[in-house]
């Protein structure tokens, strides 16, 4: 009997570790094609989703720029993805991402934030 119990105990946990794996090869796999390598991934607090980015710098800009994707684990998709231009970007709150970045098209280079819910793919720009 205890045996039995020993045996459903290693099936149950060992499918609950294939599940976490099998997202995390599709979003190492996905990070790896986009960015090749030095990139970072910052679960959101419920662990429901990931932020992916890198961070570069051209030789003309003063402040690095970040490309970025959020990743949905249990769809196993992309949210959403951006590059900003001297920018950054980081989890707001459980279900949003606040960027920000220059915006070299206009006259006075101004900043440009905008926050981005991943729930309802709704992007507010704030300034």
């Amino acid at each position: 009997m205890k045996l039995h119990l020993s045996i459903m105990i290693l099936i149950l946990f060992g499918c609950q570790n294939l599940g976490k794996s099998d997202y995390q090869e599709s979003l190492n796999s996905l990070a790896i094609e986009r960015f090749k390598k030095n990139y970072e991934v910052i679960p959101n607090e419920t662990n429901e989703y990931s932020l992916v980015f890198k961070r570069f710098k051209k030789m003309e800009e003063l402040l690095s720029s970040v490309s970025y994707f959020v990743y949905d684990h249990k769809k196993k998709n992309v949210v959403i993805q951006d590059t900003l231009s001297s920018g950054s970007v980081k989890w707001h709150s459980s279900n949003e991402v606040i960027a920000n970045f220059k915006d070299h098209s206009s006259t006075d280079k101004r900043s440009v934030v905008y926050k981005y819910d991943v729930k309802t793919r709704e992007k507010q720009i704030l300034n």
